[in-house]
């Protein structure tokens, strides 16, 4: 519910001082949470846009490619498509974007997003969750 995202990310705004005076939408959470109004009958489509740092905890280099499924409805896109680190505790960033119309119904849809390391078996998923703000 809203009453709960904003339970958790109030509690992240404290605990992240470089998210204190961003909105909550670009915090490094490990979930991509789209909530919309289908109430309101404009804008029927809608865009999201999330920006995320991760961090090789590797022991060396790594590559990592993605791999996404959207959630129903809805078109995602990531740039860039693949993380080079050359060392470990390297910082990297990437954008991910939601473009996705209003359920009348308000059905929750979901779907991931997937880092996948080349040649090795890390694979890091994140969730993407749509679903209309409650009341």
């Amino acid at each position: 519910t809203k009453s709960q995202n904003l339970n958790i990310t109030e509690f992240e705004l404290i605990r992240h001082d470089n998210c204190s005076r961003r909105s909550s939408r670009y915090c490094n959470y490990p979930s991509f949470v789209v909530l919309y109004d289908n109430k309101k009958t404009s804008p029927r489509v809608v865009v999201r846009r999330f920006r995320r740092t991760v961090r090789n905890v590797g022991e060396g280099g790594g590559v990592y490619k993605v791999d996404v499924v959207a959630p129903r409805g809805s078109s995602v896109t990531v740039h860039p498509k693949t993380l080079v680190f050359v060392k470990k505790y390297e910082r990297m960033n990437y954008t991910l974007t939601v473009k996705y119309v209003k359920d009348k119904k308000g059905r929750v849809s979901r779907g991931w997003v997937r880092w996948n390391e080349m040649h090795g078996t890390h694979k890091v998923t994140s969730p993407i969750v749509i679903a209309p703000a409650a009341a």
